[in-house]
């Protein structure tokens, strides 16, 4: 079973999801954990439906975002080398 929403519905819920990116600086994951909607939606909304609504926002959301994805690297980047290093341990 689907849920229906209206276009006003979806607006709304697309400004909600910038809004919490910005309040909180909280990556896709957690908003979508947080909300119940799953990642994909919440990643089309902050992205693709929010330039439609609204430019500026989007952008601001985009700050953020891009913030997140370089992060993710570093992070990826962390967890390589430590596992690196443990497994020249193990050898």
């Amino acid at each position: 079973m689907y849920l229906r929403l209206t276009a006003d519905e979806i607006d709304d819920r697309v400004i909600e999801h910038a809004a919490m990116v910005i309040d909180t600086k909280k990556t896709v994951r957690e908003i979508s954990d947080e909300t119940g909607w799953s990642k994909t939606t919440v990643d089309i909304d902050i992205t693709t439906r929010l330039e439609r609504l609204d430019k500026d926002l989007a952008e601001e959301v985009r700050v953020i975002l891009d913030e997140h994805y370089k992060e993710r690297g570093q992070r990826g980047q962390r967890g390589w080398k430590a596992a690196k290093a443990a497994q020249k341990k193990t050898v």
